[in-house]
Order: C-alpha cells, then structure tokens, then sequence
C-alpha cells in the first residue's frame, strides 16, 4: 500500500466481481427459447449483448437484475388485483 499526504493506493481490486456469460447460461438462467430472449432483447426486458473480440456475451448481474425486475412487476401486479 502507497500511503501519501492526498492519496491512499492499495494492491487490490475492490471493485465487485463482474462475469460475462454466454447464450447458453443466459437461456438456462431465464428459461425461455432463444428467439423469445432475442425478442425480449429489442423490446428492452433484457440488456443486449457485450461484445468480447469475435464473442457476444451477457454481464450476469444484469440479467439477474432483470429476472428480479420481471418477478417483482409480475408480484406487484398480481397484489393489486
């Protein structure tokens, strides 16, 4: 560790762990058929894909992030009826 007057710098990483998933994770984590995800896709249910050189994958926490926007929406539409 660095340590000056203004500025504090340390040898590791705290930034939270992100990991990027292919197609086949993404369908298994949502349940549903590719063309249904690539449809959800452009409607703007789920994020598109990062591209990684020649590869396209997803960053995890945000599809995860989407199931639980889905599943809360779905929750709270279902308690008001």
């Amino acid at each position: 560790m660095l340590n000056d007057a203004n500025h504090t710098t340390t040898s590791f990483h705290t930034e939270p762990r992100v990991r990027i998933i292919r197609l086949p994770a993404v369908l298994e984590m949502v349940g549903i058929c590719r063309s249904s995800f690539y449809n959800k896709i452009n409607e703007g249910v789920f994020p598109k894909p990062t591209k990684l050189g020649r590869v396209s994958g997803w960053i995890e926490g945000e599809i995860t992030d989407c199931i639980y926007k889905q599943v809360n929406a779905q929750r709270n539409t279902e308690s008001t009826k």
